[in-house]
This record gives structure tokens, sequence and C-alpha cells, in this order.
């Protein structure tokens, strides 16, 4: 079987795209099988209207040395991320973050961000980039003074380390740096600094592993099998959950108290996953979009989260629970 695709559709390359990046996908699902949206990290506000060179004989400010700022960069690729995730369809809709990343020469590369979307601060590739850009803006700056162009402005190209930091153990989110242990040290700890990065004496010291929650996808529950009990230690006098209930816009999810129903998924666990990713204003999941998503993979209409949760088999279960909880990572990077 042929399946079609594309692998390196630019996104971002101008100052404001001339579609959303929901809107790029959406047209890519209506015709492909999977599809990479090749996220462009570079500065592209050289392209400007006016037409072309030969065109006209009026100054022409053309700007050839630039990257994107640090701030654009994060949430530009953080809405690749979280549109990546929601339009993902398996087996019928396979997307891929992904960026295109311009190195030594005149080739470009084209980046899979693997199987699961990370930080695109997290890949070494990048990190040789901008390290690279860094010294070349350092050194030879004055050429492009001289040329009559402007370079890129030095507090963008701020920095010291060009190695990239394991994002997965010994990383204070607090603080957005790396715990350290060396020498005496008994544990991993990273010495605290005030708004202009000087030492004040303090340290904040790496808390110590917490034991993961029993897992949260759950065999469904058929008619010849006794519910499966609840994680609390004793039973409520009623046998009640909290039931969410779709809800316009990008508030919180509502809880509304019913008869308990058989579910793949931890209510509780899932409440309080969907309080975090709607707290960031994350549009595609809204519980109405989290009911349209999960009506789409069951093939069954639902009325309520909690009804379309439980519309769910087991297969279908863990792969929204891994779904969620990369919308998650992302809402607390």
């Amino acid at each position: 079987k042929v399946f079609w695709g594309e692998a390196h559709d630019n996104t971002y390359q101008f100052a404001s795209m001339p579609v959303t990046i929901d809107e790029v996908y959406r047209r890519a699902a209506s015709h492909l099988d999977f599809y990479a949206a090749a996220y462009y990290t570079a500065f592209a506000n050289a392209f400007i209207e006016g037409g072309h060179l030969s065109e006209t004989n009026k100054p022409y400010e053309l700007i050839l040395e630039g990257w994107k700022d640090r701030k654009r960069l994060d949430r530009e690729w953080a809405e690749v991320q979280e549109v990546s995730l929601s339009m993902y369809r398996p087996g019928k809709f396979v997307t891929f973050p992904g960026y295109e990343w311009q190195g030594e020469g005149g080739n470009r590369k084209r980046v899979k961000v693997g199987d699961e979307t990370v930080p695109w601060f997290q890949l070494a590739s990048m990190a040789q980039t901008r390290a690279g850009s860094k010294a070349l803006r350092n050194r030879l700056a004055w050429v492009v003074v001289l040329a009559g162009y402007r370079p890129t402005p030095a507090e963008e190209m701020t920095g010291e380390d060009s190695t990239v930091p394991d994002y997965t153990k010994h990383w204070c989110k607090e603080h957005k740096t790396a715990y350290f242990k060396k020498g005496n040290m008994k544990s991993y700890a990273h010495p605290l600094v005030d708004a202009q990065g000087n030492k004040t004496g303090g340290w904040c010291n790496e808390p110590e592993p917490k034991k993961e929650a029993s897992a949260k996808a759950t065999k469904p529950v058929t008619k010849a099998e006794p519910p499966l009990e609840q994680t609390k230690p004793e039973p409520e006098p009623e046998a009640t959950e909290a039931v969410l209930h779709p809800a316009e816009g990008e508030g919180e999810a509502q809880a509304e108290i019913t008869e308990a129903k058989a579910s793949p998924i931890d209510m509780e666990w899932l409440g309080s996953q969907l309080k975090i990713v709607q707290s960031k204003k994350m549009a595609s999941w809204t519980n109405t979009e989290v009911v349209k998503d999960l009506t789409a993979i069951t093939g069954k209409e639902a009325d309520s989260v909690t009804q379309a949760v439980a519309n769910l088999n087991h297969e279908q279960a863990e792969l929204f629970v891994k779904k969620l909880e990369s919308a998650v990572e992302i809402a607390l990077a």
C-alpha cells in the first residue's frame, strides 16, 4: 500500500503566517497520510513587499543576518507541538513534529523529533547551530556594519555554554537550570542567583525522588467482572465520581456528582490533568475538543468527557493517556 505524505513543509517563515498552524494541519489532513511541519528557525523578515531589486532604484533595506529571539522560538515551537499532538490520528493521519536546521553548507537538514515531542533546545544540532552563529556574530559583526547592514543585537546572542543539558534528570524546573554534584556535596544542588545573574549565597537542593503512582490506564471493566476498586484506602459512603461536562471556551473542567460508571481511566486523575492543560489556555484541550477527539477515535457519540472516556477500549485509553501526559509536560515546561 502506498502512503502519501509531506516531510518538509516550511512553517513560521515570516513575521506573520498567511494561515494559522491549525489550518496548515487541517489542509494536510484532507489529502495526506502523514505530515511533518518543518518549523523554520531562521529570522525571515528579509522578505518584504516592494518587488524585485531590479525593478526599483529606491533604497531597499535587506536584513541578511538574524535569528528569531528565544521567546518567539519557544512560543512557536510550543504551538507546533500542541497542534501536532491534537491532529494525530493513529492509522489515519500521522503527524511528526520537526524543524529545519540550516547548518554548514548550502544543504538544509530536516530534523524529525523522535516519536514524542521534546523542546527544540534539547537537540544538539540546534545548540551547535546557535553556538556557531554566536561565534560568527561576535567576530564578524564589524564586516556587516561596514557593508551598511545591521548585525544581530548582542543581547539576543546570550549564553556561554553550548552543551545541551539533560532535562530528564537533575533539572530544576523552578529556576530553569541543572543541579550538579561534585567534591564533598552530599546531594545534587545549584546556587541561587538574582535577576542580574549574581550569586546570592543560597542553594536550591534537588528534592528526593517520589515513587510514581500506579498506572493510570486500567483494564476496562466488563459485566462479568466486579468494578475495579478506587485508589483511595476507604470507600466513599456513596459510589460517586466527578463527571466532566463539556464547556464552551477554555474554562476549567466542571465537576458534577453522578452515579459511578466503569471507566478505563481514573477520572480523578483525568480531571486534575485537564485542569493543568486548560489553565495554560491550550485550545485543543477544552472539554468540548476532548469530547470531539474521543468521539472521532471511538466512533461513538458522547455528551460529556466521562461518557466519551467510558467508550474507550483499553488500547485507546492507553493512547489517550499518553497523549494527555505529553500535553501536560508541554504545559509545565
